[in-house]
């Protein structure tokens, strides 16, 4: 195993089934024409403690964001607070609730 830093990060050189690389790059597709509204974000209503306000990510995330939830036996409201209480200023709610979502997966792969 080879592991490579990238800004200060060590990434680990791991070789994968390349199947489970094309499988990404499908972008949920079964064929080449690419389903828009199955990759374009969309708006969702959250409670940000009893603040209520929309944000607007990918399909991808908010089901990443479901199965967060349903893992850690919480909502997706509590989530999206807990990101936001713990937002770093320079980060959009919703760069931190992406960022949040592939680093949850990427710590629960290792």
């Amino acid at each position: 195993m080879h592991v490579e830093k990238v800004r200060g990060i060590a990434f680990e050189q791991v070789k994968r089934e390349p199947s489970v690389y094309r499988q990404a790059l499908s972008f949920g597709r079964d064929n080449d024409d690419i389903d828009l509204e199955a990759v374009a974000p969309f708006r969702r209503n959250v409670r940000i403690g009893p603040h209520r306000t929309s944000i607007r990510i990918e399909p991808a995330f908010w089901a990443g964001l479901q199965k967060i939830a349903h893992l850690e036996e919480t909502s997706v409201h509590q989530i999206v607070t807990d990101v936001e209480a713990n937002r770093p200023p320079e980060l959009t709610r919703a760069c931190a609730l992406r960022v949040f979502v592939v680093s949850y997966f990427q710590n629960l792969a290792s």
